[in-house]
């Protein structure tokens, strides 16, 4: 939790910052994606 709270003030002081983190996850999510259907 200590953790978490400095990104969560991060996030709320930059709403840009929040955009970019969820891009983040998405790329990740698409490319586990595309490594999983590789696999098989």
């Amino acid at each position: 939790m200590e953790i978490v709270t400095p990104i969560v003030k991060l996030i709320d002081n930059n709403p840009f910052i929040s955009i970019v983190f969820c891009l983040l996850i998405a790329l990740a999510l698409i490319t586990y994606k595309i490594v999983k259907k590789r696999t098989y």
